[in-house]
């Protein structure tokens, strides 16, 4: 099997030529099998090169879709702040945790832009 470095991987022969970039390993492997489970991986190694854990590269739509999620969770939160201001009885604490979703939201737009930009 080898696994290139956007993620996507190959099943064969140890004959094949693995580019530098990539990361071969065993079909018959613990790692191999891991790969398997998922359209794209990441392939962690230790300081010798050697592998040491499988993770997944989740699709662009699913990753746009958590994001999406969250906005809409940090959107949820603001409304208690924002009632008690337009009713005039904001606290300090209330104005605080309003800039802090504002910032959240805003971090997970600029992800959203990106990802966006990446797949357009």
């Amino acid at each position: 099997m080898i696994v290139y470095s956007d993620g996507t991987w190959v099943t064969g022969d140890a004959d094949e030529i693995t580019p530098d970039t990539a990361t071969y390993i065993p079909d018959n492997s613990v790692f191999a099998a891991e790969v398997l489970k998922y359209r794209r991986v990441t392939v962690e190694k230790d300081q010798n090169g050697e592998v040491t854990s499988i993770s997944e590269i989740p699709d662009e739509a699913d990753e746009t879709a958590a994001i999406l999620a969250q906005l809409a969770e940090t959107d949820s939160k603001v409304i208690r702040a924002l009632r008690a201001i337009a009713a005039g009885t904001a606290t300090d604490e209330d104005r605080t945790r309003l800039a802090e979703l504002e910032a959240q939201a805003e971090e997970l737009r600029t992800v959203l832009k990106a990802l966006n930009e990446i797949n357009a």
